[in-house]
């Protein structure tokens, strides 16, 4: 009898084990997804990339139980994206819970929203890049072959001492650079360039800004010179 309960026993411990066994080679249980009651808040902006001085639409739409009426605050960072500033100007959602704000970045900048409820519901961060405004123009567009024409423009915002790069358009429709020009100082707002030559053919001209961390590339218009 005694025999008997000591391997009853031993059985009852080896199942155990087994089972303790099973139980530790299954996976772990993924979290639970939040719940469809939180609030919940998405950016977007029209145009993600923009010319310099020019603007874009931030909007988007609060979800959830708490989404009409709700003031919506946009906090930028531009470059070095480094600290979120508030910006004076605030939104509010409608009845669906959609929201807009126009801005006007400078430079490189990300963006994200909050949501005045309880507790604050924030979105997720986006970036905007701006580009170098860049113009382009030429003392003559009608030339005699050999003259020397005059091609100046400007960059804005101000990139005093950088370089920006010349091109003339090739037969096979690419771009060959002529020069690389410094900007000069033009003010606060922006920088200046000129490129003197000779003309000798009829051809198609532009100036390239290329991107630093701040702003993305800008190019000038095609500018075509006819030469006679």
């Amino acid at each position: 009898m005694l025999r008997r309960t000591v391997m009853l026993a031993a059985l009852a411990a080896c199942a155990l084990s087994n089972v303790g066994a099973a139980e530790a080679a299954k996976p772990p249980k993924p979290p639970k997804p939040p719940s469809s009651a939180a609030n919940q808040l998405t950016i977007t902006a029209a145009p993600t990339r923009l010319l310099f001085g020019r603007t874009t639409v931030l909007s988007g739409k609060l979800t959830g139980p708490d989404h009409a009426g709700k003031v919506v605050s946009v906090e930028e960072d531009g470059y070095p994206f480094d600290t979120f500033k508030a910006l004076a100007p605030t939104a509010t959602t409608d009845a669906n819970g959609d929201w807009r704000l126009t801005v006007q970045p400078a430079l490189n900048t990300r963006y994200r929203a909050m949501a005045k409820t309880s507790p604050t519901t924030t979105s997720a961060n986006i970036l905007v890049q701006v580009v170098k405004r860049v113009s382009l123009t030429a003392s003559d567009r009608s030339a005699n072959r050999g003259q020397k024409i005059t091609f100046s423009g400007k960059v804005s915002p101000a990139h005093d001492g950088q370089a920006v790069v010349f091109q003339r358009r090739s037969s096979s429709g690419s771009w060959v650079t002529l020069r690389s020009v410094v900007l000069q100082d033009d003010g606060a707002v922006r920088s200046r360039y000129t490129v003197s030559m000779r003309v000798r053919s009829t051809g198609v001209y532009r100036t390239v800004a290329k991107a630093d961390a701040d702003h993305g590339t800008g190019k000038s218009r095609a500018l075509r010179v006819t030469v006679s």
